[in-house]
């Protein structure tokens, strides 16, 4: 029994989805990452885990548009550790990897990308524009990290009350005035 206490005690396992780093007493974190299963370890030594899926991470940022309007932004990201490069990423960030380096580089590139639009561009006609300028520009700020960014995608602009009524109520207007384009036009050809 207490052999195989002792055993087991060197053991480590890691789990499905996961890859893991082993961090020994004598020469520090290892080159190769290991992938899912039991390993030997002895008790002196240790082996971090991280989570190898794709990850969804909410976030709300909150930028400034071009007229310096204060609009808030509910986004996921997406996102997950490159499983070769996990002894580079221990090594250099840890396991927080993403408070540490994707958040604020999100944050960042948020503003500057929301302070070229308005708000009513922000809101209806520009957002997949939006979307697709912070994801570059946070994979470029990234580039040479252990991480693989997938999406950056803005789930609801949040405007101050007066300003989405006055923006729908404008959309309404011009979707009236095509309308009415429209019929003087067939109007003109029935004629």
């Amino acid at each position: 029994l207490a052999a195989a206490l002792g055993g087991m005690s060197g053991c480590a396992k890691v789990e499905p989805g996961q890859g893991g780093v082993l961090w020994t007493a004598w020469s520090g974190t290892q080159d190769d990452a290991y992938t899912e299963g039991w390993y030997f370890v002895a008790p002196w030594n240790k082996m971090y885990t991280y989570n190898v899926r794709t990850q969804d991470q909410r976030e709300d940022l909150h930028v400034l548009a071009n007229n310096g309007l204060s609009i808030k932004l509910e986004s996921s990201v997406r996102y997950k550790a490159q499983v070769d490069k996990l002894p580079e990423l221990h090594q250099t960030v840890g396991q927080n990897y993403y408070e540490v380096l994707i958040a604020p580089a999100i944050r960042s590139e948020a503003r500057q990308v929301g302070g070229q639009y308005t708000p009513e561009e922000i809101y209806s006609t520009k957002r997949a524009a939006v979307e697709d300028e912070i994801f570059k520009a946070v994979t470029k700020s990234l580039e040479g990290r252990p991480i693989v960014l997938e999406a950056i995608l803005v789930r609801n602009v949040d405007l101050p009350d007066k300003l989405k009524n006055a923006i729908n109520e404008k959309l309404e207007e011009e979707q009236r005035a095509l309308k009415m384009v429209f019929t003087l036009n067939r109007e003109q050809q029935e004629a």
